[in-house]
């Protein structure tokens, strides 16, 4: 696994980059909007959503591992397009993904709740 370089070529890096900040100038103008509005505090929850979308772009850009190309069991080629994985790069990808998806949930539910009690 040491060896292992990720499923995103550098644009689609930046791609989930500019995703991870998208998420998370959502997440904020949503906040800012139910505060202002003085909404019920229980629509703050409505936030884990943007905030889950933000943390999966910040953290595939991370792990240059892309979650639905790695499911796929594609990855991306410079220039554009894509190409299956190597049987040996599975395991990897999956591990990766997984990370992913554990750590963006972890992150949103804190966020999200750090929110609601704000």
């Amino acid at each position: 696994m040491s060896d292992y370089t990720g499923n995103l070529v550098a644009a689609g890096v930046r791609r989930r980059r500019v995703g991870g900040f998208v998420g998370l100038v959502a997440a904020i103008v949503v906040f800012v909007a139910l505060v202002l509005t003085n909404a019920p505090r229980a629509w703050r929850l409505v936030l884990i959503l943007p905030l889950f979308i933000s943390a999966v772009g910040f953290f595939q850009a991370s792990e240059k591992t892309c979650v639905a190309l790695g499911a796929a069991g594609i990855r991306e080629l410079e220039g554009g397009g894509t190409c299956p994985l190597r049987e040996d790069e599975r395991g990897a990808v999956a591990a990766h993904i997984t990370r992913i998806l554990i750590q963006s949930v972890i992150v949103a539910a804190v966020v999200t709740a750090i929110a609601y009690w704000v």
